[in-house]
């Protein structure tokens, strides 16, 4: 991966929580039970700042994986966009810089 100018690549990584708990042979809620101790701790940090536009609509952008790190600085700055952005295929935006409306995904029941 190419990174522009002085950018160096981020130590860090964005499994989804399912991921994370199919790993573990777990539950979803255990994950995330554990993530915030780790982050209470301070023993992990994440990111969940970030945005993609949605497949389905135009113009309206929905939250992409957390991205977790073992230092808070490696969340900082253009790589980690830059990371995302080669997983997701497409342009990812810190909330600040949203070009649309920004909506949050809401899980059905049974999913």
């Amino acid at each position: 991966m190419n990174y522009p100018g002085d950018i160096a690549p981020a130590k860090i990584s964005f499994p989804s929580k399912s991921q994370i708990a199919k790993g573990l042979d777990t539950s979803i809620s255990t994950v995330e039970n554990g993530l915030s101790v780790l982050e209470s701790y301070k023993l992990i940090y994440i990111r969940r700042d970030m945005f993609v536009e949605n497949k389905k609509e135009e113009g309206v952008f929905v939250p992409t994986r957390n991205v977790y790190a073992l230092d808070p600085m490696e969340l900082e700055g253009d790589s980690v966009l830059i990371e995302l952005e080669r997983i997701y295929g497409k342009r990812i935006y810190n909330k600040d810089d949203v070009p649309g409306e920004i909506r949050y995904l809401t899980k059905m029941k049974g999913e």
